[in-house]
């Protein structure tokens, strides 16, 4: 997550979270699929902070709705896909070296992060037989600080690898 406050950028750098749902793919035209999904995924930063370490793991309840286009390669497909994800807070935690707490969503003073974020995925992938591996990245358009003022910013920005098994699918 990109984090601005007063003014001045603070460098982030990751944290592992969890990314698991399920989706489906909506054949379109020939190789073109509509991928909609629902997702949990922990979207986090950790950040050093005047020499201490602080750590943000918001938790979101996200829901991509991907174009997807699959180059058939025989044996496997090469996929690209990209589209927008509209997500909402549910849980998640900050903690420092002073404190540990679960994030309060909302927009007032004594909030933590704005609960509603909307963005843009870019991906691509390998599909054989019944199983796909992607690489996504996300970029968050919202700001989620609590605060908004022109010295306060919050956006999220991700890597995601994603292992999916095919049901259904002949």
């Amino acid at each position: 997550m990109t984090l601005k406050t007063s003014g001045l950028s603070i460098e982030p750098y990751a944290v592992l979270g969890i990314h698991a749902g399920v989706l489906s793919e909506i054949p379109l035209n020939g190789q073109l699929f509509l991928q909609p999904g629902v997702f949990f995924s922990l979207k986090g930063s950790g950040y050093y902070v005047d020499g201490y370490d602080t750590t943000i793991l918001p938790g979101f309840l996200e829901f991509p709705v991907n174009l997807l286009y699959k180059i058939d390669l025989k044996p496997f497909k090469v996929l690209m896909f990209g589209g927008p994800y509209f997500a909402f807070g549910v849980s998640g935690y900050y903690s420092s070296v002073t404190e540990s707490k679960d994030i309060i969503y909302g927009s007032g003073s004594d909030c933590d992060m704005r609960p509603f974020d909307f963005g843009l995925n870019l991906g691509s992938g390998f599909e054989f037989h019944r199983f796909q591996l992607t690489g996504q990245y996300g970029f968050g358009l919202k700001n989620l600080a609590p605060m908004t003022t022109p010295k306060s910013e919050m956006k999220s920005r991700l890597f995601e690898v994603s292992l999916a098994y095919l049901f259904g699918k002949s």
